[in-house]
């Protein structure tokens, strides 16, 4: 208690506004109910908060230390997992159901904005050299992106050319018929030049890492056509956006890309193949980033076409370091620019059900 009376002093508006203090190697989260819009005409009787760290979904309580303020300690290691902002995020919540953003007080460097929620989620900035950087993303993805430079750009379809793989084999994208921006000006268009890439690049086989068979009830002929043909893996069980950043090194994943070698190894499934989601960013940037490890390519440039990903303009934004922590996980160590495909290629030959023959196969396809 006497710790927590000294931390009370030490704090500031500053750190009540950001939701956090670090002392040493703690932080404390502080939630000041005076400095957040709430609806006043109910008691606050409990206050948690969610964030990377929890992977979205467990919830830590703060305790009342007196009116209006609580407080959490927690190791800093233990909470220095990222978000999308390339740094760790988190959210208070209130009464069990009510998520708070930070004060519009906090400055834009200091928080980040949530495409989803349509408002901010705080952030633990150990680094402030950053807030330039955080200022300058958000100012950025606030609104809808209407201009762009080419339709590949509009439907994030490009092809994957890193490390040893070679023209028309692999390309990503954009789902090809699914809605995820219903408000976008621009959503209708977004989809049917999907369509039109995927023709013009003679797409044989896809990799649909978002839907069940059951939920693919429209789409275009040819998406159809691949489907009845067996020409395309739909590998959504429930699965997630947290097993490919917070968990890749769980058995689910494994089975996924088992599941997936299976595939574009099989000699029915002929190249080029699209690989997609419904953004083509988060499960599609993940799956195209480890095989291009696979394949050789370092990893400054898996991280460039990750980011690439951040012109879509639809209020999203994913920074390298989210990809960092999921080949981290995967690994299980660090990793630098040129160690990278060595790492994965000893993932894939001592996790992965396969042979080396079988490996050879998955270069072979992709390379020549």
């Amino acid at each position: 208690m006497i710790i927590i009376k000294t931390i009370i002093t030490e704090i500031s508006k500053q750190d009540k506004l950001k939701g956090s203090y670090i002392r040493d190697d703690k932080i404390f989260f502080i939630f000041a109910k005076n400095l957040y819009n709430y609806n006043s005409d109910y008691e606050i009787k409990q206050v948690e908060l969610i964030g990377s760290f929890t992977e979205w979904k467990k919830r830590w309580k703060l305790k009342e230390f007196r009116d209006g303020i609580w407080l959490l300690k927690k190791d800093l290691a233990e909470v220095n997992i990222p978000g999308n902002s390339g740094e760790a995020e988190f959210k208070f919540i209130i009464n069990q159901e009510n998520i708070i953003s930070p004060p519009k007080e906090l400055d834009l460097g200091y928080k980040f904005f949530d495409g989803h929620g349509n408002n901010f989620k705080n952030i633990i900035l150990l680094d402030k050299s950053k807030t330039k950087k955080i200022r300058a993303i958000n100012q950025e993805i606030t609104t809808y992106r209407i201009n762009y430079n080419s339709n590949q750009e509009l439907a994030n379809f490009r092809e994957i050319t890193l490390g040893n793989i070679t023209n028309n084999k692999l390309y990503r994208s954009y789902h090809p018929f699914i809605k995820s921006r219903q408000d976008h000006p621009l959503e209708d268009k977004r989809l049917a030049t999907v369509q039109q890439l995927m023709i013009d690049n003679n797409i044989n086989s896809i990799i649909n890492l978002s839907d069940k068979r059951e939920e693919i009830t429209n789409g275009t002929k040819l998406y159809h056509d691949l489907i009845a043909e067996e020409n395309i893996l739909l590998t959504n069980q429930t699965r997630s956006y947290d097993l490919f950043y917070y968990i890749s090194d769980q058995e689910e994943f494994t089975e996924l890309l088992n599941e997936i070698v299976s595939f574009i190894i099989d000699p029915k499934n002929q190249t080029p193949f699209l690989i997609h989601c419904r953004i083509g960013t988060d499960r599609t940037g993940v799956l195209t980033a480890i095989i291009a490890a696979f394949m050789g390519a370092n990893w400054e440039e898996i991280a460039a076409d990750y980011e690439a990903s951040n012109q879509l303009g639809i209020k999203e934004y994913r920074d390298r370091e989210l990809l960092r922590y999921t080949f981290e996980k995967l690994v299980g160590q660090s990793f630098n620019n040129r160690n990278l495909a060595q790492l994965v290629n000893q993932y894939f030959e001592s996790q992965l059900d396969f042979k080396q023959q079988d490996l050879q196969k998955l270069k072979d396809k992709l390379s020549t």
